[in-house]
């Protein structure tokens, strides 16, 4: 476990386990945003629904999904006038759940990561 993995994952308000199911570029913003929906298999800090539609910019920053891949996948919640919006960038920590070392998906698992950002 880096020290750079604990700090983008006490930056984040939510740190996730799941499933990409879906995606799609949103139109309204020019098409520079694309939106994820993902099952959520596990929730290592703030509980978040079962399902939820994760955007990111197509820009520098933004993060490119797969279809069926499974992810580590942080961000960031806002509230807006349409709900609840969770968005991820590439300067969180996001990962192919394959390439997180068994250690610290163990420490992901059991709490370790959420105790150290106090």
């Amino acid at each position: 476990m880096s020290k750079m993995q604990k700090r983008k994952f006490c930056r984040a308000t939510f740190v996730i386990r799941g499933k990409v199911t879906g995606g799609r570029t949103l139109p309204e913003f020019q098409h520079k945003k694309e939106e994820a929906e993902f099952q959520v298999y596990a929730n290592y800090k703030k509980k978040v629904p079962n399902v939820i539609k994760v955007r990111t910019d197509r820009d520098a920053c933004g993060f490119s999904f797969q279809k069926g891949v499974e992810y580590l996948m942080s961000g960031t919640v806002r509230r807006s006038r349409y709900g609840v919006i969770y968005e991820t960038n590439s300067c969180l920590w996001n990962d192919k759940w394959q390439n997180i070392k068994y250690g610290t998906q163990r420490k992901l698992k059991s709490g370790w990561f959420a105790k150290k950002c106090d």
